[in-house]
């Protein structure tokens, strides 16, 4: 599985290694121009030293002819020649400019002639041959010259040629400028873009799961997870898959007490309908018992009724009172409305006494008595 913090990271690296590429790019470009630059002025230096490091041989060549003993004077004579060759051998690969090139190679021989003739002036003298001596000074002096005046040559066609590479390295500069300036504006639109894109990659999924949850809160339980969200690889689809599951399970459960419900509904319609049966059936029967009760024996079948009907403890104590004296004027053979609802209510146990049940017929003779007394 493909981590967000795996994309983030190679997004980071990416956008470093391009960063870096770009700022290795513009130190190579201006190192190119450095060294350029320091080719050309090298060279003019070292061309300047030709004509110095000549007169400075003819100088000594001079001193060397006029005290040809002297091993200081060979020294300084060798050194030189030395110098001389060193500077040709490291101007020979840096002449590039096809201007410079003949006025180089005639500077080279000329100082190679001053070479040749001041050896031979100087073997001349170990000779004791004093003969070519004066030919050859004069010579020497006029290659001389002629070194400075190529050196000098030289040098003005090094400016042009410093010129033309200045032209070359300025445009050079531009197009790096161009190039660089364009990189970073690749780069930045790019991270924009990446950044533009990463960021719908991961607050577009979210907000669709947000907006799922919202519509299950309001009771839509039919919303579904996206497919293009279950089959991401990353830890968008791991949280669209765990969301998936517990809204399937959800679902389950909402079926299953569903199905509860229902069972618990029919089970409490089938029990309003036993009730109702039984209380029609409890109702009737006390009734028409109740209307048989009439005179002298109306206590002890009311007695015997509530027994049978099962007419608890607190009926039968009314039944009872309303035969009493005390409310004697109000005596009936038949009981009022709320003793027949008490008897159709009465649970199914009676609680009776042996000694209420024999009060009746104190009740009973009180109630003839009153009666007696009334006609």
């Amino acid at each position: 599985m493909t981590k967000i913090r795996t994309t983030l990271l190679a997004s980071f690296i990416t956008v470093i290694v391009l960063m870096l590429f770009l700022t290795l790019f513009f130190n190579f470009m201006n190192l190119k121009v450095q060294e350029q630059y320091q080719e050309i002025t090298n060279n003019m230096v070292l061309e300047y030293s030709i004509a110095e490091t000549t007169t400075d041989l003819v100088a000594v060549y001079v001193s060397l002819i006029q005290d040809i003993e002297n091993t200081g004077f060979h020294s300084q004579y060798n050194a030189l020649y030395d110098d001389l060759h060193l500077i040709f051998e490291t101007l020979d690969p840096q002449i590039l400019f096809a201007d410079s090139k003949p006025v180089y190679a005639k500077l080279k021989n000329t100082v190679e002639s001053i070479k040749e003739d001041t050896d031979e002036g100087i073997a001349m003298t170990q000779k004791r041959d004093f003969s070519k001596s004066a030919v050859l000074y004069d010579q020497i002096t006029r290659n001389e010259q002629y070194v400075k005046e190529n050196t000098a040559a030289l040098l003005m066609q090094e400016l042009k040629y410093a010129k033309v590479l200045q032209q070359q390295i300025e445009s050079m500069q531009k197009a790096t400028w161009v190039i660089g300036t364009s990189l970073i504006v690749i780069i930045t639109l790019g991270c924009l873009l990446l950044a533009f894109m990463f960021s719908n990659k991961i607050s577009t999924p979210l907000a669709n799961l947000s907006s799922l949850a919202e519509d299950i809160s309001k009771g839509h339980l039919e919303s579904k997870v996206s497919e293009n969200l279950l089959d991401r690889k990353d830890e968008i689809g791991s949280l669209a898959g765990s969301f998936n599951i517990m809204l399937t399970k959800l679902n389950e459960k909402i079926t299953e007490m569903s199905k509860i419900q229902d069972k618990m509904m029919a089970m409490t319609l089938q029990l309003d309908m036993d009730k109702e049966r039984l209380e029609k059936a409890a109702g009737n029967k006390p009734e028409k018992a109740v209307k048989k009760v009439k005179g002298k024996k109306g206590k002890a079948k009311a007695a015997k009724v509530a027994k049978i009907t099962k007419v608890p403890e607190a009926a039968s104590a009314k039944l009872a009172t309303a035969s009493t004296p005390s409310a004697a004027p109000a005596i009936s053979a038949e009981p009022s409305s709320s003793d027949a609802a008490a008897i159709a209510n009465a649970p199914a146990t009676v609680s009776s006494s042996a000694p209420k049940r024999k009060a009746a017929p104190k009740a009973k003779k009180t109630a003839v008595s009153v009666k007696a007394k009334g006609a």
